[in-house]
């Protein structure tokens, strides 16, 4: 029950009013206990509550590494939560060890649009630690599995355009910045209303570029 009440799209808070009502380390491991408390961490890292988040993943994580070692869609998305609070924390070593985790159990088993986003943020982690061939690296392989997924003109692959105009810009390399941002803004034009946050931000880099 707790379960479902978790999976329906409401308010983050009711969602941990319902979790004080039970103690989830009072049944025995299963599948659904692992996805509460997936859930219940997930939600609370949206709340920005790291710690406590960190707590239900890291429980979430080892419940299914103990018995459902098989549940690989799982555990990957622990690692990969457990991964980004690393990244807020700044333990970026940990991050890296949390999302080649996740990537070799989706690589085992698909590449998908999951995997794009664990070769971005292996990316980003790269980044934040100054080594911007491997940053440059795992963003191509990210935006490499969009371009295969999905339209030309999905927004996914625009974001993963401005993630490498950002690191173009570090790296100093301006014209390769510039035409990943009027790539970009051609999809998100295409995928958002005009006054859309996304559509000025890139215009506003644009701006800054050509500038």
């Amino acid at each position: 029950q707790l379960y479902n009440i978790l999976k329906s799209p409401d308010n983050p808070r009711i969602y941990l009013h319902k979790m004080k009502e039970v103690n989830l380390e009072t049944f025995e491991p299963s599948q659904d206990i692992i996805l509460c408390y997936l859930k219940i961490g997930s939600v609370l890292f949206e709340m920005k509550e790291y710690e406590n988040s960190f707590k239900y993943l890291r429980k979430a994580r080892d419940l299914c590494q103990q018995n459902y070692s098989g549940e690989w869609r799982i555990l990957s998305r622990c690692l990969e939560r457990l991964a980004l609070i690393n990244i807020i924390s700044g333990k970026y070593y940990d991050a890296l060890s949390e999302l080649n985790g996740a990537l070799n159990l989706q690589s085992e088993k698909v590449r998908d649009g999951q995997t794009a986003l664990t070769f971005s943020y292996i990316g980003k982690v790269y980044k934040y630690l100054f080594d911007y061939e491997k940053a440059e690296e795992n963003y191509n392989q990210s935006l490499e599995i969009l371009k295969l997924k999905y339209k030309d003109d999905n927004y996914l692959i625009g974001s993963q355009m401005i993630e490498l105009a950002d690191l173009f810009k570090l790296k100093g390399d301006l014209e390769k910045a510039l035409e990943q941002c009027q790539a970009a803004l051609k999809i998100f034009k295409i995928n958002f209303d005009p006054a859309d946050f996304r559509i000025a931000k890139c215009e506003q880099e644009i701006k800054e570029i050509e500038e």
